[in-house]
């Protein structure tokens, strides 16, 4: 089952307004065995991922199955329409996950990035997702560069899970200004909280990275039901 356990000392549930219009959307319906670079994106205005992550692909049941070795690719971005104009949201819908390697530090990290690297890339926001020790795994949200701050609040799931898990950034451009926003299963969105970003960042990428072993001979892997991005009306706080 999924575990959740709050840190954060008070979440308040968001919908996250109504979406004006979509930009891209992964939903991973393509035939089993397609690799995430060859993808279909539904909305069709981004570009394709720029690579993909070696041992995985897509189930066939539409997920992409995440599961990689030591070494190899660590990044895969998304070039975004630059002529996005307005709020940003960034949706990531995890199907479920194992991490039950020998040794915890598996990490995702997914978000908006301004300039992109095979390993340091420039990131603008960002989800966290990392397993700190043998049964849990540790949720946040982070900024990087001058003038940005992290949110302080995160929250731990379990290590397996075959419940989903939602993770929303939504990204105000004008204000310099972030939140995030998760949701177990069904439920509503919860506000995990936000802060600001470095001005002198934009969000010109999606990322997917990906660090420590997920070893498929132990069960290791990430689901990935679909990723999604919007201009949205909601308006970080």
């Amino acid at each position: 089952c999924f575990a959740l356990i709050l840190s954060a000392s008070t979440l308040a549930s968001t919908q996250g307004g109504a979406d004006d219009a979509g930009i891209s959307a992964w939903e991973f319906d393509d035939v089993s065995d397609t690799r995430l670079n060859e993808t279909i994106d539904e909305q069709g205005k981004s570009s394709r991922w720029s690579d993909a992550f070696e041992g995985s692909g897509t189930t066939g049941d539409g997920a992409y199955r995440l599961s990689r070795g030591t070494g190899g690719t660590a990044n895969v971005y998304a070039s975004l329409d630059q002529d996005t104009e307005g709020k940003i949201a960034v949706t990531y819908v995890l199907r479920g996950w194992m991490f039950t390697g020998r040794t915890a530090g598996e990490t995702l990290r997914l978000g908006l990035v301004d300039k992109t690297h095979d390993a340091r890339p420039h990131v603008l926001c960002q989800f966290k997702v990392e397993r700190t020790s043998a049964d849990e795994v540790t949720v946040g949200v982070e900024a990087f560069g001058d003038g940005s701050d992290n949110v302080a609040e995160t929250i731990s799931v379990g290590a397996e899970s075959d419940e989903s898990l939602t993770l929303r950034i939504v990204y105000d451009p004008n204000a310099h200004r972030y939140e995030g926003h998760y949701a177990v299963g069904d439920r509503e969105l919860i506000r995990l909280g936000g802060s600001k970003t470095s001005p002198d960042r934009q969000a010109n990428y999606l990322r997917i990275g990906a660090t420590g072993t997920l070893d498929s001979t132990r069960a290791e892997r990430v689901d990935f039901d679909r990723v999604a991005v919007q201009v949205v009306e909601s308006e970080p706080e």
